[in-house]
């Protein structure tokens, strides 16, 4: 049995990234000048005849942009307004097939703390290796801009949670990705907690983490054949890959 110094010895230690605007200093709108600078290339007049999708009116009635890597085209200040609402400026994620260009960011609490160790036990489905182990603290806090009511309080309840992976080439793999989407502030956010039926909690953000390691019926255990490929999805529509 580890007693208490040796058990926080064992752990991995992973924080969240800074934001790079607040790093740099920069403005909302030059960051997001840089992100349009970056991701889009202006359109030709052949494109007169196509519509944008995202104000439903032709690409000729005001000028244009094509995005770099999926190519499909929008009004320049139409992508430029989908940048300025979004949580984190420096990505743009097309609205017609999501394809994100540059690194898309959230807006999960900094203060944040994610762990990890590797486990001799072993998750149901998985006899021959042992166990990945982490857990995440959150802490009590104030909403910042990007946060659903900036200068409420925000409520990090039910913390710390643990999740478990099983310890083999795709558990790695999921590891190695779950902790660049926590760096990158995706694994939580701030919102209405279902569970608990209150608002302005740190939330769950789509990423599915098995938080028991027997299933008991309600899917959040193991065995599960296909979870390790669905969350490996999850992770790559967040850019995560």
């Amino acid at each position: 049995v580890l007693n208490k110094a040796q058990d926080q010895a064992s752990w991995s230690v992973v924080k969240v990234d800074q934001p790079k605007e607040s790093i740099d200093n920069k403005t909302p709108l030059k960051t997001i000048e840089e992100t349009m600078h970056n991701f889009t290339n202006p359109t030709t007049r052949s494109d007169d005849d196509q519509t944008c999708t995202i104000c439903c009116d032709p690409l000729s009635s005001a000028g244009a942009v094509s995005l770099s890597s999926c190519g499909h085209k929008f009004h320049s200040s139409c992508i430029h307004a989908v940048i300025s609402h979004q949580t984190g400026q420096q990505h743009i994620q097309c609205p017609n097939c999501q394809t994100i260009h540059g690194i898309k960011t959230g807006n999960q609490p900094t203060e944040g703390k994610m762990f990890i160790r590797k486990h001799d036990g072993q998750v149901p489905g998985y006899p021959d290796c042992g166990l990945i182990v982490i857990k995440y603290t959150m802490v009590d806090g104030v909403q910042l801009d990007g946060h659903p009511n900036p200068g409420k309080p925000c409520h990090a309840k039910g913390f710390p949670r643990t999740a478990f992976l099983p310890d083999n080439q795709k558990g790695s793999k999921v590891l190695g990705l779950l902790v660049k989407a926590f760096r990158r502030r995706l694994v939580f956010t701030v919102g209405s907690s279902l569970s608990r039926g209150e608002d302005d909690c740190v939330i769950w953000n789509g990423i599915h983490h098995k938080t028991q390691i027997q299933d008991n019926g309600n899917g959040h255990g193991y065995p599960d054949v296909g979870y390790m490929d669905r969350v490996l999805g999850e992770l790559k529509q967040k850019g995560v890959e």
